[in-house]
């Protein structure tokens, strides 16, 4: 094996899944030096060359995929831990760990197979015991999701996850006053459980009581790390649109793309209203914004054409934003129309600059001087000789 300089920290790496992390250090790796300061990506290049060494090695396979896990590549993430499963069978936290990555790869079936196998194969945790009850709800298995949170209560009576899953399967059979009740209740054992105050706030949304929707979300925003929550920011913004108040809408749109930049639904929205508004260039400019990260918008690709159209007077832009626009609904004869009127457009244009434009100018004021004049029609007086 190559020399590696033993002394500092050992390795250790963080895994970064919703349930926690997994204590992976063990002295059977060489120490990495001064592992805190290496970025994972580093750490990526210093497992792969003891894997050059040691291509046997189930251990730095398993702790590679962790690292991938960490950058979320589930491809890479995935063949590694299958890589480590291969070479040793028998280590439930392997099995554990595979099915964190296909529950991140929302291959929620096969992560409960996996997370099945770490129970059958002696690892009891909560941790496990929450995976499994997330993993349960998603195949849509209410029994077993309810047998699990039960034992995960049993070791955390007030762990929010369970609360949280309580409330889902409430609201699943139609049980408001349950959801609201195991909500509240993760949000008091949590004050920063983000997903338990979005779901309040849908659920009141959906229910028609917009007031007690905006209550929620200002009270999640009161926690000071839940305030720059471009969702939140943006929630608030749809409800406050259903309330007719479009001004105050729009500025919880901007704070919500201020803060994320791919939240393309607030993005789509300030740029049409700011082109209602006869603000055409902060309008294309944030439904640009959108179509970045939600580029099959045919509808903005042809706001921004007819903008560039009819107000920025920018034909060749036009042209082609329409071109996109119909490449997405390629049925859509009046998008097709506007294609060809702006070709038209463009070559009257381009005809315009041309020296043959002014040659055509002259010859049409020459050959009008030389239209006979046409005599007038004698007026009644005239005729009358009055």
């Amino acid at each position: 094996m190559r020399v590696l300089i033993p002394y500092l920290f050992l390795l250790f790496f963080a895994c970064l899944s919703a349930c926690s992390k997994i204590d992976i250090t063990s002295d059977e790796i060489p120490p990495f030096v001064t592992s805190s300061q290496k970025t994972t990506a580093q750490q990526v290049q210093f497992m792969t060359e003891l894997l050059e060494d040691e291509p046997t090695s189930a251990l730095y396979y398993y702790r590679r995929s962790l690292l991938f896990l960490e950058l979320t590549d589930w491809k890479k993430a995935q063949q590694d831990i299958n890589k480590a499963i291969q070479l040793d069978k028998t280590k439930p936290t392997y099995f554990y760990t595979k099915a964190l990555i296909l529950e991140q790869a929302k291959n929620y079936p096969a992560a409960l197979q996996a997370a099945q196998v770490a129970e059958s194969h002696g690892l009891r945790q909560v941790d496990l015991y929450m995976l499994l009850s997330r993993l349960f709800y998603q195949t849509k298995q209410p029994i077993q999701t309810v047998e699990y949170l039960q034992k995960v209560k049993k070791i955390y009576p007030k762990k929010p996850e369970v609360y949280y899953y309580q409330g889902l399967i409430s609201y699943d059979v139609e049980d408001t006053l349950n959801t609201i009740r195991y909500m509240n209740q993760a949000i008091s054992a949590q004050p920063e459980f983000i997903d338990a105050y979005k779901y309040l706030c849908r659920l009141y949304d959906k229910n028609s009581r917009p007031k007690a929707a905006l209550a929620v979300l200002s009270r999640a925003m009161q926690q000071q790390e839940l305030q720059k929550n471009s969702e939140l920011n943006s929630m608030r913004g749809t409800i406050l649109a259903k309330l007719a108040d479009r001004d105050s809408a729009m500025f919880w749109y901007a704070k919500a793309v201020h803060y994320d930049s791919t939240n393309w639904e607030a993005a789509n929205m300030l740029g049409r209203y700011h082109i209602e508004h006869r603000r055409y260039e902060v309008g294309v400019k944030f439904l640009k914004i959108a179509l970045k990260t939600k580029p099959t918008l045919a509808g903005a690709n042809y706001l921004i054409a007819a903008v560039y159209e009819y107000h920025l007077r920018n034909l060749t832009q036009a042209k082609q934003q329409y071109e996109i626009a119909f490449r997405l609904e390629p049925y859509n004869t009046a998008i097709e129309e506007s294609i060809k009127k702006m070709e038209r457009r463009i070559a009257y244009e381009e005809y315009r600059k041309s020296p043959q434009y002014a040659i055509d100018q002259l010859k049409r004021k020459q050959d009008s001087l030389k239209q006979p004049v046409q005599p007038t029609t004698p007026t009644t007086l005239e005729t009358t000789g009055q």
